[in-house]
């Protein structure tokens, strides 16, 4: 009797169907809401800012979900160790697909287009974003670039260079008809992916539909996890916690059961398995044990951290270890944890993390909106600093490297980096008291300064510099 009333492939069909609509509203309603704002009231970009250091700056909203999986595993918009996730899923997960015997040739054709879109679209945008480029230059920087090396000198960079212009080709013609029906926002996009959604639940079923129940449920529940992770997500990798264990454990349990497969194609498909998840463990220890966050080039190509490995064998202390990982650290933190009651005024850094009581005196301004609206009602930089110290605040912390990832084509925090910069420089109500950017004089002298003088240089830019409220 309960099959004569329950029919998975109608509830199915039914859910996405209220799904497609409940999009369609949201963004209708997403348009009118963005029409109607105060477009004279101070627009505060820090969300914004965040956001798009993991989504991507695509022009087209839809070639910035579609490419999302692959800038995600590539590491294109967000390049740190906290988020690299190794190259297997992007290898194997398609592979599964294709190997099985369950599938036939139209099913099999199917998915190799809707991958071959997928790679079209994320291989161009993650070549884009990187180089902060146009689509009109794509083409003739990618020439320039590849003609600066020979196969003989660098063979995979020319390889790689020489896969990247066809992608490139086709997605420069490509981008004129997607820019007709998408853009930075759009009613069209969010349906798409819906489309594309039921798109891959057919081919997948076809693929998945000799298994038993417990097993196709847990795929479709992470089908749907993966996709609301692509629209609710923004590309941040620790919002995926589940669903990222999860697809390694089908990519071991689909490259080791497949059914149907010679003997010999099992031991090379296995081997494979293994030798590719071999290489990506090596890489990635390798990686963690290596000092990541390199203060230098040179120290880059160390494959461990020398300070750490002393340290671990006796022969330097804890300080040491510290004042080598972290230079000119211990300077400012003697000032600012000489007392615990003051508010520190942050924009970016780690070095928070040694500060005493931080969960209570620390404020973060990392996209300096908050400087942005105090910047409006003082623009006299003393004033400004006098009133940081009437709320109380004693110390800022600064990343002098804040903007460098900012690719946003308004260059919305490079601005307010910049008007940050101005309140900092030659303001007599502040006063330095650490850094670690290394300026060098006509003389060839050395000094810790932020701003160099007539006839200075840069020799290493640093990290951060302290100041101190007078």
């Amino acid at each position: 009797m309960g099959t004569r009333y329950f029919q998975p492939k109608r509830t199915k069909l039914s859910l996405l169907i209220v799904l497609l609509l409940l999009s369609m509203v949201g963004t209708i309603n997403n348009a009118y809401a963005q029409g109607s704002a105060n477009n004279d009231a101070p627009r505060n970009t820090s969300v914004q800012e965040d956001i798009n250091e993991f989504l991507g700056y695509e022009d087209l909203l839809f070639v910035r979900y579609v490419s999302l999986p692959y800038d995600t595993i590539m590491n294109t918009n967000m390049a740190a160790y906290f988020v690299d996730l190794g190259f297997l899923m992007l290898i194997f997960l398609p592979l599964i697909y294709l190997i099985s015997d369950r599938i036939n040739w139209l099913n099999r054709l199917g998915f190799i287009l809707l991958c071959t879109l997928f790679l079209l679209l994320s291989v161009p945008s993650a070549y884009l974003n990187k180089e902060q480029l146009s689509v009109e230059n794509a083409v003739a920087a990618l020439e320039t670039e590849s003609s600066a090396y020979t196969f003989s000198d660098a063979p995979l960079v020319t390889l790689a260079y020489q896969l990247k212009k066809p992608f490139i080709n086709l997605y420069t013609g490509l981008y004129e008809t997607l820019s007709a029906i998408s853009g930075p926002r759009d009613g069209i996009t969010y349906v798409a992916l819906f489309l594309f959604l039921v798109l891959f639940l057919v081919l997948l079923d076809q693929r998945i539909r000799h298994h038993d129940v417990a097993t196709r449920t847990s795929i479709h529940f992470l089908v749907l996890y993966v996709f609301l992770w692509l629209l609710l997500s923004s590309g941040i990798t620790w919002y995926g916690l589940l669903m990222i264990p999860l697809l390694f454990l089908f990519v071991v349990i689909g490259m080791t059961t497949s059914t149907g497969l010679p003997p010999l194609t099992r031991k090379i498909l296995t081997g494979l398995l293994l030798g590719a998840s071999g290489i990506w463990a090596l890489v990635a220890f390798a990686y963690r044990f290596a000092n990541y966050d390199t203060i230098s080039p040179d120290k880059a190509k160390y494959t461990y951290m020398a300070a750490m490995a002393e340290y671990q064998v006796g022969r330097k202390d804890e300080n040491n270890v510290f004042d080598r990982t972290f230079p000119q650290y211990r300077t400012a933190l003697e000032y600012i944890n000489l007392e615990d009651r003051s508010y520190i005024y942050r924009v970016g850094t780690l070095m928070p993390f040694f500060v005493s009581k931080n969960d209570r005196r620390v404020v973060s301004d990392n996209f300096l909106d908050f400087f942005r609206n105090l910047n409006q009602e003082f623009p006299n930089k003393q004033e400004l600093a006098r009133a940081l110290g009437a709320y109380g605040f004693r110390y800022i912390i600064v990343d002098l490297n804040l903007a460098a990832n900012d690719h946003t084509q308004e260059g919305s925090l490079r601005n307010k980096f910049e008007q940050f910069r101005s309140f900092l420089y030659q303001n007599p109500q502040l006063q330095l008291i650490a850094t670690d950017r290394i300026l060098r004089a006509a003389d060839g002298s050395l000094r810790l300064a932020v701003f160099p003088e007539a006839n200075m240089t840069v020799e290493n830019r640093g990290w951060f510099a302290v100041y101190q409220i007078l």
